[in-house]
């Protein structure tokens, strides 16, 4: 039987860097794949509120405010992530519920307007009340709400050695973002992820990464 495995990182990943679209498609070449559903797998490989959070990325529908600035929503959503880590057990459920079920321009007015009433970044604020997979989770979501091609960067960064994450992010990113993904790469490390990709890889892997790259930058 074919598994999931446990890399919870790269589980978060595909999950958290994909839209409503593109994670049905998922689903269903999944079940095409291997014969069986992807929600059952996550239920039978997770477990408990990280369960509840990797559930309901793959099923999110983002609300659609045509564009307009919902000021009495933002307010809304700010006092419930606020209100559910005030006191000594946080609850995760506002978080996964309002993270996963708004459009990224209405989040980042809520975790911007979160911050300044906290004083301190959400990242901080995660880590100071939740623990273990579902801080993961909530914290990879977070960074990829904010800013999606920053996070990939630092993924393939801190996993340049893995040839599965670094060709991986390369195809999925290659036609949508990944100029964006080299600009925040070039930010993080002073270098050029082209001029990496040569240092790192080699023969047919390495021309197929640099194709898949198209320029230096820089």
């Amino acid at each position: 039987m074919v598994r999931l495995g446990t890399d919870e990182e790269a589980l978060l990943e595909v999950l958290c860097t994909r839209s409503p679209d593109q994670l049905r498609d998922i689903t269903v070449a999944y079940h095409e794949a291997y014969g069986r559903y992807l929600e059952n797998d996550l239920i039978s490989e997770t477990s408990k509120e990280f369960t509840k959070l990797v559930l309901a990325i793959l099923k999110k529908e983002e609300l659609n405010t045509h564009g307009k600035i919902d000021y009495e929503l933002i307010d809304q959503d700010v006092k419930q992530l606020r209100d559910a880590v005030i006191g000594k057990k946080s609850n995760p459920e506002p978080w996964i519920q309002v993270l996963t079920s708004r459009n990224s321009d209405h989040l980042n007015r809520v975790l911007s307007r979160l911050e300044d009433q906290k004083g301190e970044a959400v990242d901080k604020t995660i880590q100071n009340n939740f623990s273990g997979d579902l801080r993961l989770g909530l914290r990879i979501l977070v960074k990829t709400i904010q800013n999606t091609p920053h996070f990939l960067a630092q993924r393939l960064h801190t996993c340049m050695k893995k040839n599965a994450v670094v060709r991986g992010i390369m195809v999925a990113r290659s036609e949508e973002d990944l100029l964006w993904v080299r600009v925040e790469f070039l930010k993080l490390t002073n270098l050029s992820l082209y001029s990496t990709i040569q240092k790192e890889f080699k023969e047919e892997l390495q021309l197929a990464l640099l194709a898949l790259c198209r320029s230096e930058d820089g």
